[in-house]
């Protein structure tokens, strides 16, 4: 409508050309090219459909008596949720009282996505059971290895550097130190629009530098 296409409405008409969600699920993905994993509330479960090729993480959580779905695991620590099972690419099941019941097989294709762990993800979070707080401190950890960068502090720009910028000071025994504080009334994310100058305004919005940290020293920003 008004010209444009909303998304949500249109993975719907998708799923609706099936004679069963199952088929109308499996539909959506094999017709969508980008990544779209969907949860479905119906009068017979949860539906649950990663992906084609896993992008977009799908992980089912439970506890006595109980099913969660989530993309975050971190959402399930505080209401004593375990993990349960991560969907495979491509990948559909049906949440009940009585169970997870697969309705589709996993695909043989699995194309992560490493943005997850670098930068979008939440670090108390695990993707494949990978954790992304643990993955950012072995990659700035290895990148420690291969520098050689003469520097007095070592500092993460905020928030998703900070795991790097610890792995990296940790491997190399050079201070850690924080030379900028985000200020969160802001954007949630700088990357997000469109143009190149409104993300320079939000980044500029949103990184506070403590200047007694920075004068005078060499630091180096993951």
């Amino acid at each position: 409508g008004c010209g444009q296409v909303n998304p949500t409405e249109l993975v719907a008409t998708l799923i609706n050309e099936g004679a069963t969600f199952e088929e109308g699920l499996a539909r959506a993905q094999q017709a969508i090219t980008g990544s779209c994993s969907v949860v479905l509330l119906t009068e017979r479960g949860i539906y649950a459909a990663r992906d084609r090729f896993g992008r977009t993480p799908i992980v089912v959580g439970k506890k006595p008596d109980a099913y969660a779905v989530s993309m975050e695991t971190c959402a399930f620590h505080n209401l004593y949720y375990d993990v349960h099972s991560y969907l495979g690419p491509g990948e559909i099941v049906r949440i009940t009282q009585d169970g997870v019941e697969q309705l589709r097989p996993p695909g043989k294709q699995l194309r992560i996505c490493a943005f997850l762990w670098v930068y979008y993800g939440y670090p108390a979070s695990s993707y494949e059971s990978i954790n992304v707080e643990i993955a950012r401190n072995r990659s700035g950890a290895t990148l420690a290895r291969r520098d050689t960068a003469e520097v007095d502090l070592v500092a993460g720009i905020p928030d998703s550097g900070t795991g790097h910028a610890i792995g990296y000071a940790n491997e190399a025994g050079l201070p850690y130190s924080r030379p900028f504080v985000k200020y969160t009334p802001t954007w949630a994310r700088s990357f997000m629009p469109q143009h190149q100058q409104v993300r320079n305004l939000v980044a500029r919005m949103k990184l506070i530098p403590i200047r007694e940290v920075v004068q005078g020293r060499r630091l180096l920003f993951c």
